[in-house]
């Protein structure tokens, strides 16, 4: 029987920033937004301090929110040579083969089912009692997903975001970058990343 001990309170905060960025291979200089939504949590055990947690959840989700905007890079290639910055490849790299990485979640659910279904066979007895074709099935799933899984992992260490087609890259650019005028460029010496 479940009892309940409290509760958990969750807060949510968004925030944008404008980055601006010195291209590493060209020296051209580039802004763009980076926007962030991120959840804060905190508990109220035994129901005692409903706001208190709230308001800790809120601190929580501020803090989170000025790190993810202050560290948070988004993947946006220079205007002038379409190129993406070193610290911007990880972001770039993180949608490609993704595939890959659903299929290794597929596998691992599939494992779970193949358990569930060599323990009903079974009526709950000694794993050793499962029938050898749920066993191997178990078995295949955990390879697959590994498998996948790695290779997903080496197929993106091994990716340049700056092999894409080139205007691929200047279209990003176009909709993403946002004009730095002389003036803002001059004091902004101390602000490129």
């Amino acid at each position: 029987m479940w009892i309940p001990y409290g509760s958990t309170h969750y807060n949510t905060a968004t925030g944008k920033a404008r980055k601006r960025v010195k291209c590493e291979w060209c020296e051209t200089a580039y802004q763009y937004d980076l926007e962030r939504e991120v959840t804060g949590t905190s508990k109220n055990l035994l129901f005692l301090d409903g706001q208190g947690a709230s308001d800790r959840a809120a601190d929580r989700a501020q803090e989170k929110l000025e790190s993810a905007i202050r560290y948070g890079v988004d993947p946006v290639p220079c205007p002038s040579c379409g190129k993406y910055q070193e610290d911007m490849f990880d972001a770039a790299r993180n949608d490609y083969h993704l595939a890959l990485y659903f299929g290794s979640i597929g596998s691992l659910i599939l494992t779970f089912v193949f358990l569930v279904i060599g323990v009903n066979i079974t009526e709950g007895r000694k794993i050793e009692m499962m029938p050898l074709w749920t066993k191997a099935s178990m078995l295949t799933c955990l390879l697959l997903a590994g498998f996948a899984y790695l290779l997903r992992k080496w197929l993106t260490a091994r990716m340049d975001p700056n092999d894409e087609p080139l205007e691929q890259r200047q279209a990003i650019a176009t909709e993403r970058c946002i004009p730095i005028t002389d003036d803002l460029l001059e004091d902004a010496d101390d602000v490129w990343e």
